[in-house]
């Protein structure tokens, strides 16, 4: 399934992010349940294919986009928005999880297996993380995920962030300790 990732339209992404608020809308989930939207951006790419080319370029992000679902469950989604942007829609975790499987996927693309000719380069990504709200359209969840992307870049390369309302703030899980659900043994 992980091997056909390949860039969406902008109006199949816009979509998939519509039904997920509608989504949102329509269950009644626990209020110590979320779902979240996450704006991965890899930081740097353009220096991978300037020495991969891009035709090995593309194949180097379809086996980022591949580590990336590896880490995914049933529950979510990823997007690939084209150039070396992701979307990531998580459902229904607890924020704990959500944070956790945030920090996750950071570590996985730094950890990729890189082709010779860029081994050298550090692969890092840059996270913004929105949080589904009711009343959410696809414009007020992407603006949020951006603005959160947007603060993540500004604060150094392989950062999260994560956007309340109208400040973003570092998202980390330093100091909360591994979830203890059967959820995380999974990733």
């Amino acid at each position: 399934m992980t091997n056909d990732i390949k860039p969406m339209p902008f109006v199949k992404i816009m979509e998939a992010i519509e039904q997920e608020c509608e989504r949102c809308r329509a269950d009644r989930l626990p209020s110590s349940l979320v779902q979240a939207l996450l704006l991965l951006d890899l930081d740097r790419f353009a220096e991978f294919n300037s020495r991969l080319g891009y035709q090995h370029g593309d194949l180097f992000l379809k086996q980022i986009a591949t580590a990336i679902s590896n880490c995914l469950n049933q529950n979510e989604r990823i997007l690939w928005m084209g150039g070396e942007e992701f979307l990531v829609l998580i459902r229904d975790l607890l924020y704990e999880e959500t944070v956790y499987l945030t920090e996750i996927l950071r570590r996985k693309v730094a950890n990729v297996e890189r082709p010779s000719e860029v081994d050298s380069l550090p692969l890092t990504v840059s996270i913004g993380v929105a949080l589904v709200q009711p009343t959410d359209s696809f414009e007020l969840l992407m603006n949020r995920s951006e603005k959160a992307l947007l603060a993540a870049k500004e604060a150094g390369k392989g950062q999260i962030w994560i956007c309340h309302g109208d400040e973003s703030q570092p998202l980390s899980c330093k100091n909360m300790g591994r979830p203890t659900t059967p959820y995380n043994n999974m990733r």
